[in-house]
């Protein structure tokens, strides 16, 4: 990474570790569209983003000043024509309905090069929406 903004927090080690997995495995984010929910600063995403072919990747969080460095880790490493951001601080009761729905899904299956695809930071409710009335998640497959 050219020039990740730092900012320490506990889970930076578990985005390194999802990042290193990815690229030891990148065929199972190949051509998919892929929502990170909570990506932080987007530590995860940019190495995906530079590193596999994603049909797209959407970066999402709900704390705008986290927000504001995930904007500038974006606009520092990934092209910026292929980006935008936006804050989603879910706190209408009906995305906060999708939110529980999708940590029920998430909770019930996590047991089991040049990038040619688009990355944005957008928080594409309408995708998130279709996730959360979809019966059929698919999850990444995790050791």
């Amino acid at each position: 990474m050219s020039a990740l903004i730092k900012l320490f927090s506990q889970s930076d080690w578990a985005a390194q570790h999802l990042a290193e997995w990815i690229l030891e495995n990148p065929h199972i984010v190949e051509n998919r569209t892929i929502t990170e929910l909570g990506c932080g600063l987007g530590f995860t995403g940019i190495v995906i983003c530079k590193s596999c072919q994603v049909k797209s990747y959407t970066f999402t969080d709900c704390h705008s000043q986290v927000l504001y460095l995930l904007s500038k880790n974006i606009s520092q490493n990934l092209s910026s024509d292929k980006t935008t951001a936006e804050l989603w601080d879910g706190s209408t009761d009906r995305e906060n309905k999708m939110l529980q729905k999708i940590r029920k899904q998430l909770s019930q299956t996590s047991g089991g090069g040049d990038n040619s695809g688009e990355c944005n930071s957008n928080t594409d409710l309408d995708s998130i929406t279709k996730l959360a009335d979809s019966d059929q998640v698919s999850p990444l497959p995790f050791p």
